[in-house]
């Protein structure tokens, strides 16, 4: 692969200083409305041209624009249906510009579709806007063989109204003033003798009432995972997790390895959530970069459950490569990009640099909550043929990452890093790898303070 040259910068408000701009590449400029400088916006015939001669036929949304309202203090709920004619598989990643636009499924995830319709439902929150009328854009980057890429925009618009004011009640009808009427003397017999009084004999006492029956516990079950173990050759090198429960309360689980060799499905550090069905994790071992011998790793499924219930999960994965069947060396590590504002990272076989820039805050109105923010990565797209994706690292110590993340993205140049907590020096470093699993050297670190 051929080292290319990356423009790595972080998308946020605000300017870096001038020590992290080099004069090697001259800057880029960022989209006007969003931080995924991606596309130009295509015209439905034009993008149907392009998908044809890429040999396949793009993703199309319907409705094209979504009216929402709703009145101050509710939600408002459309669905977007997307629908390809192609029987060949297009992946697709998903954003918004606005923080009261609840997406699912949700923001920054990457989704696969083929010939069936997939629904994409749109939450507008009314709780922090003023009455009137807002708008926003949900992003659809769609990407698909032969390098197709296109990138549709639905605008949303949202209407708060006031909330309404109940009348107050009618007030009472007038009452007529009553007649009463002048009663005549009555001359009353003198009563008969009282008959003597029978007395009825006590009942009999009353059966004591039964106990309440006892309330039912229920007792979470942790995640299980079969086998406990897996092993792996290079010429068999796919082995799938079972992830299995026998509560009826739902765990949540977060996934990680400590080996780069190691692909996951679902990926690398996603949350998933179980209650009582079967998930399955695929374990795909990558020879690239990798010469003949055996090697290990782990892979980590941390488990939280109702009642601060936690639990981490270690499965070790033993892999062998037999001789002739190691992969070619991993990529060089690309020339120092230059940073410009926004900020971060580079792609492909050759590592990029990023950049922070000032946070988004995103944090609730409860007085408890600690206040968080965020940062968008945004960078500059490879060019290589094989490239896969990218991976964003963000640590609170020089050179070591590991808060949160790694993240890793296929088909986006950007990525928002949520709920990083006020406070503190953030650093961010990107990697980019390519189909075999070679993955370049990370770029040069930046810092962020967020206060």
């Amino acid at each position: 692969m051929k080292t290319p040259k990356s423009v790595l910068v972080i998308g946020v408000a605000g300017c870096l200083s001038s020590a992290l701009c080099s004069s090697a590449l001259p800057p880029t400029a960022a989209a006007a409305d969003t931080t995924l400088s991606l596309l130009q916006q295509s015209s439905t015939d034009a993008v149907a041209v392009l998908a044809q001669n890429s040999g396949t036929a793009p993703i199309f949304t319907s409705p094209t624009a979504l009216v929402l309202s709703a009145p101050k203090g509710q939600t408002a709920v459309g669905t977007l249906n997307l629908k390809k004619s192609s029987t060949d598989q297009h992946s697709y990643y998903l954003s918004t510009n606005q923080g009261w636009i609840w997406m699912n499924p949700p923001y920054g995830s990457t989704q696969t579709i083929t010939t069936e319709t997939d629904q994409l439902v749109i939450t507008a929150q009314t709780a922090n806007l003023p009455a009137g009328t807002h708008s926003a854009v949900v992003y659809i980057v769609d990407s698909g063989p032969n390098n197709f890429t296109n990138m549709l925009r639905i605008p949303v618009t949202l209407t708060v109204t006031a909330s309404a004011v109940a009348p107050p009640p009618p007030p009472p009808a007038a009452v007529p003033p009553a007649i009463i009427p002048t009663p005549k003397p009555v001359v009353l017999a003198p009563p008969p003798p009282p008959a003597p009084a029978v007395v009825p004999p006590p009942p009999a006492p009353a059966p004591p009432a039964p106990a309440p029956p006892a309330p039912a516990t229920v007792t979470p079950g942790p995640i299980q995972v079969t086998p406990s173990a897996l092993s792996l050759t290079s010429a068999n090198n796919v082995g799938t997790l079972t992830l299995r429960k026998t509560g009826t309360d739902q765990h949540a689980y977060y996934l990680s390895t400590n080996q780069g060799w190691i692909w996951m499905n679902p990926p690398y550090g996603s949350t998933q959530t179980i209650t009582t069905e079967t998930d399955q994790l695929v374990i795909t071992a990558q020879t690239a970069g990798l010469a003949a011998g055996t090697y290990t790793g782990v892979v980590y499924i941390v488990e939280s459950g109702p009642n601060n219930f936690a639990n981490t999960l270690r499965i070790p994965v033993t892999f062998t490569v037999a001789a002739g069947q190691a992969a070619a060396s991993t990529p060089t590590t690309p020339t120092q990009p230059t940073v410009t504002s926004p900020p971060p990272p580079p792609p492909s076989p050759s590592s990029p640099v990023p950049v922070t820039t000032t946070p988004t805050p995103t944090s609730s109105a409860s007085t408890t909550a600690p206040k968080t923010a965020s940062a968008t990565v945004s960078w500059n797209a490879n060019t290589e043929s094989d490239l896969a994706g990218y991976r964003i690292y963000v640590g609170t110590r020089s050179g070591s990452y590991g808060v949160v993340g790694p993240f890793e993205v296929t088909n986006a140049t950007s990525f928002t890093v949520p709920n990083l907590p006020l406070g503190a020096t953030y650093f961010f470093a990107v990697s980019a790898f390519d189909k075999s699993g070679n993955e370049s050297a990370k770029s040069a670190e930046v810092s962020k303070s967020l206060f």
